[in-house]
């Protein structure tokens, strides 16, 4: 079972995406308006995937994925090449690039 940590800013994580689906992204943490890629706290992100805004909404500013991942999921080991909580980022971007935005956001919230 995963364990999760900075429950606030999961909260504040999942409410924002109740509030901006269509600002889901797969494949970066977080986007500017253009598209770029950019940091999870540069001023510019505008649109975030699961873990990006986790790692926003906690203050961490990152640019990896396992990076935004050990934020939030307790004991996450950057260096390995699979973790169990890897599940919540594969499927936020299959939501994503299915038409499902919020579905890693949905799966998060029943797991808590």
């Amino acid at each position: 079972m995963i364990q999760f940590k900075n429950r606030e800013a999961i909260d504040r994580a999942i409410a924002w995406a109740k509030a901006n689906p269509t600002k889901i992204v797969s494949g970066h943490l977080a986007e500017d308006a253009s598209g770029a890629h950019v940091s999870t706290l540069d001023p510019t992100a505008t649109c975030f995937c699961l873990a990006g805004r986790i790692a926003h909404e906690a203050g961490i500013d990152t640019n990896t994925t396992s990076g935004a991942m050990a934020v939030f999921v307790e004991g996450y080991d950057t260096h390995a090449s699979h973790n169990d909580g890897d599940t919540l980022w594969e499927t936020n971007d299959d939501g994503v690039n299915e038409g499902d935005p919020l579905r890693g956001f949905n799966m998060l919230e029943k797991m808590l």
